[in-house]
């Protein structure tokens, strides 16, 4: 049993420091909003996987997808992939949120407003596509 919350324990510092080295590149090339941004989401993904680390193993999928999503980004290295948005990061994240019943981790800004007319209940169809994606290789 001991081992078992030793790899729950192991995984969850696996996704914060990947949460974290995310947040350091963005830091050297964003500024403004965006930096902002992506430290609301980088803060929100931390709680998310500390207050998921002894819930079910439905539940830490979904926060696993979310920062993989946050952590795999397309920086736009050639004309053919454009840049993602950081809203679009932010879209997922409160959507994992929602889904957790966690609404105090519900990033708000007005690059968001247009989703948060959307039905609660409806299921985030990138995050879903994230989440049925092949299974992360966890990395220290």
């Amino acid at each position: 049993m001991t081992g078992i919350y030793r790899d729950i324990q192991h995984e969850t510092d696996i996704l914060i420091r990947q949460v974290d080295r995310r947040l350091a590149r963005l830091q050297l090339n964003r500024s403004g909003q965006d930096l902002v941004l992506a430290e609301l989401i980088a803060a929100s993904l931390r709680q998310l996987v500390i207050g998921t680390a002894r819930a079910s193993a439905a539940d830490r999928a979904r926060v696993r997808a979310a920062v993989r999503f946050f952590v795999l980004r397309r920086e736009g290295h050639s004309s053919a992939l454009p840049a993602r948005p950081l809203d679009v990061d932010q879209r997922v994240v409160n959507d994992v949120a929602r889904q957790l019943g966690r609404a105090d981790l519900i990033i708000k800004s007005s690059t968001e407003s247009h989703a948060l007319h959307q039905a609660p209940d409806q299921p985030c169809p990138i995050a879903d596509e994230v989440a049925a994606g092949p299974p992360v290789k966890l990395t220290p």
